[in-house]
């Protein structure tokens, strides 16, 4: 009965959080022009330039002063990941594949 009941309080919470993650996915930009991404630069581009390059977008703050920015690749569905040293200036970038569906 305690194991049901913990199976049972799991599963609620799983979905939970599974609603609170969700409205995070439209705040991201989607990036139409092809190429576009390749513009910044690590160590060179700043966030006016990210922003002038491919507009505002979904910003996750860190307290050690770090950001990280999502774009969606509108040509292959990919992310563009882009991290914010404290300075403002970009640290890396990363491009993530679209997730292959099973």
């Amino acid at each position: 009965m305690i194991r049901a009941l913990c199976h049972a309080a799991l599963i609620c919470c799983l979905g939970i959080a599974a609603c609170a993650v969700q409205p995070a996915v439209a705040d991201v930009t989607m990036i139409t022009v092809p190429g576009r991404h390749q513009t910044i630069c690590a160590g060179q581009s700043s966030k006016a330039d990210v922003i002038l390059a491919l507009g505002n977008t979904k910003i996750l703050r860190f307290d050690s002063g770090f950001e990280v920015w999502v774009y969606h690749l509108e040509d292959d569905g990919a992310e563009l990941i882009v991290l914010f040293a404290p300075s403002g200036v970009v640290a890396k970038t990363r491009v993530l594949a679209k997730p292959m569906a099973p």
